[in-house]
């Protein structure tokens, strides 16, 4: 706990938002929310994922760093990426570290496809999130940010949730093939955001006390519309 987040004492830092590596899309160094994440990546020469360690011990990640903020008079968000591309150096028969089962299963989740020949790859424009990136056009991915949200507020000792839709700021393959989001998708997603709200005000209720949503969203209004925010 000390070793990864000492460095806030003596500071004016009042809040840690914890991303607990949050790849692929739902796959956390976590082991009461999400897809546990316990391998570690090659490529990452002398570095080594503990969290399996951790498991054993009856704790992670997040429950470390929120026990290091309550004994130190800090507030504590769980930080989660919308969207993730870091497993997109994925190919058939050598899946990245951070690839999820539920990509797997779940082919049609995807912008693309795993295979770089495959049709639906094609007109991709790639530019802020890759192929391996989910569309929030499928009620899957959708239901799973909400099933990943309720575990975090109502598992986790967290004052708040951090959304951040900067990683990465594409939600939907109309936008991946170069369109703008439709009105349509715009108010899908902000239904999404409402049973998120709902999800967390019951958490509030039961726990009694707040919880606290914020986003990192793009600084542009009309990017952020665009792609469907």
């Amino acid at each position: 706990k000390a070793r990864r987040l000492a460095y806030t004492k003596g500071t004016h830092v009042s809040t840690v938002s914890y991303c607990s590596l949050s790849e692929g899309f739902g796959r956390f160094t976590l082991r009461k929310a999400g897809e546990p994440s316990t391998k570690s990546v090659p490529e990452m020469k002398g570095v080594r994922n503990v969290a399996a360690d951790f498991f054993v011990q009856g704790t992670d990640s997040l429950d470390l760093a929120s026990e290091y903020c309550r004994d130190n008079g800090l507030e504590i968000f769980a930080s989660i990426r919308i969207n993730d591309q870091h497993d997109s150096n994925s190919k058939p028969g050598n899946l990245s570290a951070h690839y999820p089962d539920v990509k797997l299963k779940h082919p049609e989740c995807l912008m693309g496809a795993l295979d770089p020949e495959d049709p639906r790859n094609k007109g991709l424009f790639q530019r802020w999130c890759s192929w391996s990136c989910v569309d929030y056009s499928q009620k899957l991915v959708r239901r799973r940010l909400r099933e990943i949200v309720w575990k975090l507020v109502n598992n986790y000792d967290i004052d708040g949730l951090e959304l951040d839709f900067n990683r990465h700021s594409i939600l939907f393959r109309s936008v991946e093939l170069g369109g703008v989001a439709s009105a349509e998708e715009v108010e899908m997603f902000t239904q999404l955001m409402r049973e998120l709200k709902t999800i967390v005000t019951n958490a509030e209720r039961r726990k009694n006390r707040p919880i606290v949503i914020f986003v990192r969203v793009p600084d542009s209004p009309e990017f952020a519309r665009a792609v469907g925010l």
